[in-house]
């Protein structure tokens, strides 16, 4: 049996994935869904229990550095939701001039091409973990920003110091295609093991013998 955990970054998110993977037919993979967010070490300490872990943002780079042995696999943040994301900003807040934009990676877009669309002012930064985050933020801050658009700990560090925000959401097609790679992986994590215990087998059952 292989072990997937799949690590949401936000609740209403929880039911979406868990709608998806009632569909999958996969008896020797078993999911299992889980709410986290950040980086803590602590809180990270369970996914150690699963082969393989579907995860978004800052707490996916946190699992690899922690457990590099373990398969990751991204919940892609694309163009799409941060055009969205983008698009509500627009709608919430109509006299922003400048945004901050913070992405776990900056190939997902153009800042660039995102402010010629929306006439906004857009400066953009990646970053890597929560204290980052905080600093970025708050430089981004002193240069203008008035609003700001990013992951789940953005969203909570503006909303403890009453910044203007909006929380870039999971698209369905990110759900469906991070579950197709968790299975394609599962699948091959499961005939590796096999394989391993073939060949296992045929060691202790065959004195003397040599493998090649």
């Amino acid at each position: 049996m292989i072990k997937v955990l799949v690590i949401v970054p936000y609740e209403e998110l929880l039911t979406l994935y868990q709608d998806t993977i009632a569909g999958v037919e996969e008896p020797r993979v078993h999911f299992t869904t889980s709410f986290l967010y950040g980086t803590d070490t602590r809180a990270l300490e369970k996914v150690s229990d699963y082969d393989i872990i579907v995860v978004r943002g800052m707490t996916g780079r946190a699992i690899k550095r922690q457990y590099p042995e373990l398969t990751v696999i991204d919940i892609k943040m694309d163009a799409f939701d941060v055009s969205s994301a983008l698009l509500e900003v627009r709608e919430t807040y109509p006299d922003i001039k400048k945004i901050g934009l913070i992405l776990p990676s900056s190939s997902i877009c153009s800042a660039a091409m995102l402010s010629k669309l929306s006439n906004i002012d857009i400066s953009m930064a990646e970053v890597s973990d929560e204290d980052e985050m905080d600093s970025t933020i708050e430089k981004m801050k002193a240069e203008g920003s008035e609003a700001f658009i990013g992951g789940l700990t953005l969203k909570r560090i503006c909303q403890r110091k009453n910044y203007k925000y909006v929380h870039i959401k999971t698209g369905q097609s990110a759900i469906e295609t991070s579950i197709s790679e968790a299975l394609n992986a599962a699948r091959i994590l499961d005939r590796e093991r096999k394989r391993l215990a073939l060949m296992q087998s045929l060691v202790d059952n065959t004195p003397d013998s040599i493998l090649i």
